[in-house]
């Protein structure tokens, strides 16, 4: 399939296409978070034949991370998955941090999705630390806390919402 990617949002209601992408996924239950990475820029993928919307791709550097360039995001329409666009998105977020100067490219994938491992593995990700989400007794969220900090001193303060993993490549 031939696809186009570009920052232009072409008049689609991204909202709506994001909330069918992430449908029945780890980041359903997520809502808005904020973490460490900054300057995100997203790249939109479109069918090239008919300019239908596909799916899109967040990327940004980390301050966490020094020389770090992440992939926030990649999300396919149910309708467009297992047909290679992922693998085109991730290879167009590789070139594009290795022209920007990058060392390496990271992404943070839910430990419950093993399709997303399967394909991190398949493009030479390699597996470094792992974070988890929690629910403090106080009731505030807290998004990607090392899961050894969580262990030693948050575990009796609080309930685990989801465990993540952050894999790296070289460039």
């Amino acid at each position: 399939m031939n696809i186009t990617i570009t920052k232009d949002k072409k008049q689609h209601n991204w909202k709506k296409i994001h909330k069918r992408i992430v449908k029945d996924t780890s980041y359903e239950f997520l809502g808005n978070f904020t973490d460490n990475t900054k300057d995100i820029t997203n790249y939109y993928c479109y069918e090239k034949e008919t300019n239908k919307p596909i799916g899109y791709l967040s990327l940004g550097f980390s301050t966490e991370y020094h020389r770090f360039y992440g992939i926030n995001f990649i999300g396919i329409l149910p309708e467009y998955r297992r047909k290679g666009i992922a693998s085109k998105l991730l290879f167009f977020a590789k070139k594009h941090a290795k022209k920007e100067g990058y060392l390496r490219l990271f992404t943070v994938y839910s430990t419950s999705e093993s399709n997303v491992f399967n394909f991190n593995r398949k493009h030479c990700f390699s597996s470094e630390s792992t974070y988890v989400n929690i629910l403090l007794d106080s009731g505030k969220r807290l998004y990607f806390c090392p899961f050894s900090y969580y262990d030693k001193n948050l575990k009796e303060k609080s309930s685990l919402l989801h465990t993540f993993k952050i894999m790296f490549l070289r460039l």
